[in-house]
């Protein structure tokens, strides 16, 4: 068993379970490493539950006791590096004892870490569910709000350069939304939120799951107010040895997605590109020294300055 056959049977269980048990839940899944390297009394103070609500939830969870359980999580930590990005996370006042230098090598050694999970065993597999999800959908509706849009917006964007199934929910004078009225079983839903979930989003995915729309998550736990409703979760970190949140990670996601979708979209691809990229020169979109449009294409990959 592995800590993602853990997170599935935490999700479909999370509604049914005690208060105290959910609260469990939910710190276990944010927290793998320390599952895997603190004991069951410290990890319960840490959750504010007691240490029986632990043993239950282990029990609940079909192991025989907590140690058990965490065994799962030790397996993971020794077999992924995804239990250990976190642990680049500092802050801003590092800069007072490493110097700028030394924050520049925090956050890059960071999102390193943060994109290089993204090639971890659990998270292909993910990735696999998802495109299986999204290559069949007949519209990929793409949704996020904030600073989580232009995650959304990149994925509906270049979508636009092989495909017509990209529906971008953007919202102008508050009316995005209206777009999923047409939505059913046929359809996707690709929603992007971090905590705290904007609330937009959050009512998306409730509308397009009450229309029947599977729903593929970039979000950050699967007990998450987003992940709890998603058929496939793509889990990625936003904190950052910076005060800010980071999307470097969501934005690796969604480039990994439309890589898959656009392999999967056959031989077509490179003349639909090729057709996308005139049509934006002689629209006057963007303009391009006349070797580059003479040769626009012949690398085989797309050309948007944007």
């Amino acid at each position: 068993m592995t800590g993602a056959t853990v997170a599935h049977r935490i999700k479909s269980d999370f509604d049914a379970m005690p208060l105290k048990m959910r609260v469990a839940s939910h710190f276990i899944l944010q927290h793998p490493s320390e599952v895997a390297l603190l004991s069951m009394r410290e990890l319960a103070r840490r959750a504010g539950v007691t240490a029986s609500t632990m043993t239950r939830l282990a029990q609940r969870l079909g192991f025989a006791g907590f140690e058990e359980l965490k065994s799962v999580f030790a397996d993971d930590m020794r077999g992924s590096v995804e239990w250990f990005s976190g642990r680049a996370v500092g802050m801003l006042s590092r800069r007072e004892t490493v110097g700028e230098a030394g924050l520049i090598a925090d956050m890059a050694s960071a999102l390193a870490d943060y994109v290089s999970a993204l090639a971890s065993p659990r998270a292909i597999s993910r990735f696999t569910a998802a495109t299986d999800l999204l290559a069949e959908a007949r519209r990929i509706y793409c949704v996020g709000s904030r600073a989580s849009f232009p995650v959304a917006y990149q994925f509906s964007h270049v979508q636009n350069y092989f495909w017509d199934r990209a529906v971008l929910l953007d919202a102008p004078g508050g009316a995005g939304i209206d777009l999923l009225g047409n939505a059913g079983p046929a359809d996707v839903l690709l929603a992007v939120s971090f905590n705290p979930y904007a609330e937009s989003t959050l009512r998306a995915a409730e509308l397009a799951a009450e229309a029947g729309c599977r729903i593929v998550a970039i979000t950050d736990s699967d007990l998450s107010l987003l992940g709890r409703r998603a058929a496939v979760s793509i889990l990625v970190p936003t904190r950052s040895p910076s005060f800010f949140d980071t999307l470097t990670p969501a934005f690796a996601a969604g480039d990994i997605l439309m890589a898959l979708l656009a392999s999967r979209a056959g031989a077509g691809v490179p003349e639909s590109v090729r057709k996308r990229e005139r049509l934006l020169v002689s629209a006057g979109v963007f303009r391009l020294d006349k070797a580059d449009v003479d040769g626009m294409g012949a690398a085989g990959g797309a050309v948007d300055p944007s």
